[in-house]
């Protein structure tokens, strides 16, 4: 047994093809990972984008309503001598 040359039976092109697929493989499983990883990513900042934006709609929607229901609540005192609101 010589541990320099591989022995007679093994096909060296099968063993080379092997190495090369067992690469191919990796190389699919390591992009594949990443490409995961990287959608992962991308949904998570859609989704803290699409919160954002949805508090600013309902802050914008909510405020005229809570504008006066506080109006309401807190009624403002008006002056007989508003010259702004008399007309002559």
């Amino acid at each position: 047994m010589s541990f320099g040359m591989p022995p007679a039976n093994i096909d060296l092109s099968t063993t080379l093809k092997s190495i090369v697929m067992s690469k191919k493989t990796i190389n699919f499983w390591i992009l594949f990972s990443v490409s995961v990883i990287l959608s992962a990513i991308a949904i998570s900042l859609f989704f803290k984008a699409l919160k954002v934006i949805l508090i600013v709609i309902l802050t914008l929607a909510l405020a005229p309503i809570i504008y006066f229901m506080l109006r309401l609540i807190f009624p403002v005192k008006r002056d007989k001598d508003d010259k702004l609101r008399k007309r002559d």
